[in-house]
């Protein structure tokens, strides 16, 4: 809320509450008690913070009448009393309940995010979350295993630096000012096949996802990366087995070629020494 509508606010509150207080100390009836508390329940969900609400019962005593002020002082002070108690009860009626709410909810943002570290520490690829900045601030157990950092390693570094090789930082650099505003960018809601780096300087083929998200008013990425080392070296290992085989059948195929061709000339010298 900006301070010039919490200003506003404040004078509101302020004039109703100097006309609740008024007409209670002329007839103290239980209405305006009533009214008093309705008006704690509204001072609590326009977020008036609890100093402003003391200095709005100040200066709206301050503002009685001199027939208002012709009660003794002990008459003056019950009232006066009577009325900010019947607010501030009401008051803290509200906050207990945001504060009751605001518990529960944390307990299932708790549970949520148990839940999905669970999730993502038992995945089998890779799961890391870099904010705008290009810091690491989530990496998972298969990162761990995957590129030879710990997550006390990881968390807090620039990502690309850690994990990309040098040969892909500057086109990187260019795609991720790009991120930094849109959200969006080449690789972003796509899957490549990339090589990526290890802790010990060796690469890796990968397979990366990356999707995006909006928090705290800047973009996040989500990597998900699956090593494809196995993959690539079956699919190198059935190239070779491909490339034999045509071997073998070129080979064959030369062979029969030359079987036919003495089978011809034999036929040939045959049939011109007969006749």
């Amino acid at each position: 809320m900006s301070d010039k509508h919490l200003n506003l606010n404040i004078n509101n509150f302020r004039e109703e509450y100097s006309t609740i207080l008024g007409k209670y100390f002329k007839d103290p009836q239980k209405q305006y008690l009533s009214k008093a508390a309705e008006l704690g329940h509204r001072l609590v969900h326009a977020k008036v913070p609890l100093e402003d609400i003391a200095e709005l019962h100040i200066q709206a005593t301050e503002q009685l009448d001199e027939d208002q002020q012709s009660l003794t002082t002990i008459e003056a002070s019950q009232r006066i009393f009577a009325l900010l108690k019947e607010m501030m009860l009401a008051y803290g009626d509200v906050t207990r309940e945001e504060i009751a709410k605001r518990r529960s909810m944390s307990e299932k943002l708790q549970q949520s995010e148990a839940l999905l570290r669970g999730i993502t520490s038992s995945a089998q690829d890779a799961i890391l979350v870099i904010d705008d900045k290009d810091i690491i601030t989530y990496w998972n157990d298969a990162a761990v295993q995957m590129f030879g950092y710990s997550a006390e390693e990881a968390v807090g570094k620039e990502a690309h630096p850690v994990i990309a090789p040098e040969r892909y930082h500057e086109a990187h650099a260019a795609g991720f000012q790009q991120f930094q505003k849109t959200g969006d960018g080449p690789f972003i809601g796509k899957t490549y096949e990339l090589s990526a780096l290890h802790k010990d300087g060796h690469e890796l083929p990968i397979e990366l996802s990356l999707s995006n998200m909006r928090h705290d008013d800047t973009w996040h990425a989500i990597g998900i990366i699956r090593d494809i080392s196995e993959k690539k070296q079956q699919l190198e290992e059935l190239q070779q087995h491909r490339q034999h085989l045509e071997q073998l059948v070129e080979k064959r195929t030369e062979e029969v070629a030359e079987a036919l061709h003495r089978a011809e000339a034999a036929n040939h010298a045959k049939s011109a020494f007969l006749a």
